[in-house]
């Protein structure tokens, strides 16, 4: 049987930590979500370590594992001739020893006939609200809380940014692909979280952190490198809708709705106004702010807002199809031409502000009459 290998570098998968343990170097290698450290368990062993260091003299290295962590500690004996040992956590010698040991490359072979490598697999298995598939130069992300219609909850708005972030880091990825598991894309920010919110201090802090966050991964998604498609295969409203349109291009299935309903949760759609805008005008965004109903997918596309309708059953295969494409081109161009792109909308370096903005409206009691009433299912009783 034939075996074809590729290599993963360690630096894709975990970040590292310098300290350091009586008179030996200790570096941790923390992996990025549990798949990744069941990976890392059997392939980066302390020969592995040991042999990849070799040309800074270091002695024995011992694996130390913390699976409630997703850390293996490594104790490395005379590292750097023992300097590395004396001051790790302050000075630069340990994060040399970190920042080296993350391009280790791992072999990850591919048996004949088997379709993905280990690693593939591993990306390909189900993670916590996120999950992560592989298929040849596209990655695809496809956010899983199908039973909260894809809610962005602060966990899944903080994992998604983690897989960005790896993402920008990874050259080997030359494509995105967004998604929901389900019938829905995504229906927004999580209001059931929201409104569990209470008037504390604590609680209000709380909110601002959320809106910060979710600003971040929508600038997050204006700025990495590679193009990113949303594949829109069910509705996208509020938040979802804003995902859509910080994607470089959208294709949705026929059925999809795309609508910005805020204004009727006493909420306004601030962190993603600009990207709505900029595509469709300003008179159509009026109508679908101010309004809050949402359009059809044909609407979308006459107006801008989608690339291309597919069928119900044809979404993900044609948005992973124009990754493949998008592949094709030069990387380096491709991320001139997506900053170019970003400059000429004059889209905000730090949408922050805006988030801010956001986070204090959904401190009003407009707001929360408006989340009161969605959540139980009636009519908002305004208060003129």
């Amino acid at each position: 049987m034939s075996i074809e290998s590729r290599f993963v570098r360690l630096g894709e998968l975990a970040h590292t930590r310098s300290g350091d343990k009586g008179d030996g170097s200790n570096i941790g290698v923390v992996a990025r979500d549990p798949a990744a450290f069941q990976w890392l368990r059997d392939r980066l062993t302390p020969e592995a370590v040991a042999d990849h260091l070799c040309g800074l003299g270091v002695g024995r290295v011992q694996r130390f594992e913390l699976p409630n962590l997703l850390a293996f500690n490594f104790v490395i004996e005379h590292a750097l001739g023992g300097g590395a040992s004396r001051s790790l956590r302050l000075d630069s010698q340990g994060k040399a020893l970190g920042t080296a040991l993350l391009e280790l490359r791992l072999e990850d072979p591919k048996p004949d006939g088997a379709h993905q490598t280990a690693f593939e697999e591993t990306c390909a298995m189900t993670h916590a609200l996120v999950k992560t598939d592989v298929d040849g130069p596209v990655t695809i992300l496809t956010l899983a809380r199908p039973a909260k219609r894809n809610a962005l909850s602060r966990d899944l708005i903080s994992k998604l940014r983690d897989e960005l972030d790896r993402i920008a880091k990874t050259p080997r990825i030359r494509s995105v692909v967004l998604t929901g598991e389900g019938k829905v894309f995504c229906s927004g920010m999580d209001l059931k979280e929201a409104a569990a919110d209470d008037a504390s201090t604590e609680a209000q802090q709380a909110g601002v952190d959320a809106m910060h966050a979710f600003a971040d991964l929508i600038r997050r998604l204006h700025t990495l490198p590679q193009p990113v498609i949303a594949a829109v295969n069910g509705d996208a409203l509020a938040g979802g809708a804003g995902l859509m349109t910080a994607c470089d291009v959208a294709v949705a299935v026929a059925k999809a709705r795309i609508g910005y309903p805020e204004v009727l949760r006493g909420l306004a759609p601030v962190v993603v106004m600009h990207d709505l805008t900029s595509l469709i005008g300003g008179r159509r965004a009026r109508q679908l702010l101010l309004s809050g109903e949402p359009i059809t997918a044909e609407v979308a596309h006459a107006w801008g807002l989608v690339n291309e309708i597919t069928p119900d059953d044809g979404c993900l295969a044609a948005a992973v199809e124009l990754g493949k494409r998008y592949a094709r081109g030069a990387p380096g161009a491709q991320a001139m031409v997506k900053k170019l792109l970003v400059e000429t909308d004059g889209k905000p370096a730090d949408l922050r502000g805006a988030a801010a903005v956001s986070a204090a409206m959904r401190g009003s009691e407009e707001a929360r009459e408006g989340m009161r009433a969605f959540l139980e299912k009636r009519p908002p009783r305004w208060v003129s």
